[in-house]
């Protein structure tokens, strides 16, 4: 299956955002956007059961000045058991100056023997702004599965202003998951559930104060916030479990949003 939803966004003369071009196909299915006073509120609903060996999926977005839009979806990623063969998601990303973009998808949740390749390319111009979330559990834990997956290739790069800041690149099984997300002073679990949000603004973000907070904020979240570069930061949470995850991504979101105003917009998933 080759399945693609890519989409680009304008301002009518109200200053509000729509879409302006769509290109969707099976196995994905475009919920009505509406604009909720903040931000065009887009779904992408994937109507398949998973994502299997041989599929390869792609995820366009572009959003011009003064548009702002989040991209969300309400079905988890479900990365199917694969006996052999590969399955590829690549997620391109173009935010012009003065643009906003959220991302806020459903769980990503790789199962058993999966083997997936997911590519992300981030380009904001200078004054563009985004709020980007990616998160990874430990796959089908009411099954037993705990980082059971047999391979996860993942690959970040955030441009800014024409810039690399951001270039990440892991090839991980899920053994090595299994050591490396492990909850400090938990021996009873070989895992947890992890988020990374990558913020992109040109505003003068108080960051000790926010560390501070996000630190604080819960015992059941390890959260980190770390400045990348003058205008892009990484927040990077762990959680024992999907609810505590769920919490603190709220959280997150809540105690930015006194400094980036986009992010008054609702997040719910229909």
């Amino acid at each position: 299956m080759q399945g693609h939803f890519h989409i680009a966004c304008g301002v009518d003369p109200n200053g509000r955002t729509h879409l302006t071009h769509r290109e969707i196909n099976a196995p994905f299915h475009l919920s009505r956007p509406y604009w909720d006073g903040h931000a065009l509120i887009v779904q992408a609903v994937h109507v398949a059961a998973g994502v299997f060996a041989g599929d390869t999926l792609s995820l366009r977005a572009r959003v011009p000045s003064r548009a702002r839009l989040l991209l969300t979806s309400p079905s988890a990623q479900r990365i199917h058991t694969m006996p052999a063969g590969i399955a590829a998601t690549a997620q391109e990303f173009h935010i012009e100056s003065e643009g906003w973009l959220e991302t806020w998808p459903e769980w990503f949740i790789p199962q058993r023997d999966c083997h997936h390749r997911q590519t992300t390319h981030i380009h904001v111009a200078g004054g563009g702004e985004a709020y980007l979330v990616e998160t990874l559990t430990p796959g089908r834990t009411a099954h037993g599965e705990w980082f059971d997956f047999r391979r996860l290739e993942w690959e970040t790069l955030l441009h800014y202003d024409g810039h690399l800041v951001v270039c990440e690149r892991a090839s991980l099984t899920g053994p090595q998951c299994r050591d490396r997300l492990r909850l400090p002073g938990s021996s009873h679990r070989p895992g947890a559930y992890y988020a990374v949000i990558h913020i992109v603004t040109p505003r003068n973000l108080p960051l000790r104060d926010l560390q501070t907070a996000l630190h604080t904020s819960s015992p059941d979240a390890w959260t980190g916030l770390t400045r990348l570069h003058d205008h892009v930061y990484a927040v990077r949470i762990l959680t024992p479990g999907s609810q505590a995850l769920r919490n603190a991504l709220a959280h997150v979101r809540n105690l930015f949003q006194t400094h980036l105003p986009p992010l008054q917009a609702n997040p719910r998933k229909l």
